[in-house]
């Protein structure tokens, strides 16, 4: 499986694409793509799947790896329980959503510590 990059325009209402719109970084091979969004951002995880259907693969909330876009480092392990969970409710079976890294969403599995979301999903025909 080769991974390649490719840069996705966020757009704030999830419409057309306008001029300053925010990018994001996108991770993908053949079968997944995997992207990161950094809590107090408002850069959410967009994910389009044009007339194919989001199947959300993995998702994580919090802080758990010193390697991440964000630039956090935490000494363990902090993740919500419910992260696979919320992302699922809000993208699978759909063609597009946009899921912001917020604790209103997933809940705040450890305080005071700046966090961050990954998801891995797949497009597939319905």
């Amino acid at each position: 499986k080769q991974w390649y990059q490719r840069r996705v325009a966020i757009t704030a209402g999830g419409g057309a694409q306008c001029e300053g719109d925010s990018m994001e970084t996108q991770n993908c091979n053949e079968q997944a793509c995997t992207a990161e969004a950094c809590e107090h951002s408002g850069i959410p995880i967009s994910i389009n799947c044009g007339e194919e259907l989001i199947n959300i693969k993995h998702a994580a909330y919090g802080v758990y790896s010193n390697e991440n876009t964000c630039g956090l480092s935490y000494g363990g392990d902090c993740i919500s329980e419910t992260s696979l969970q919320a992302m699922k409710e809000r993208c699978d079976g759909k063609n597009s959503c946009a899921v912001e890294a917020l604790n209103s969403i997933f809940g705040d599995p450890c305080s005071e510590v700046y966090k961050y979301l990954t998801a891995t999903w797949e497009c597939h025909s319905g």
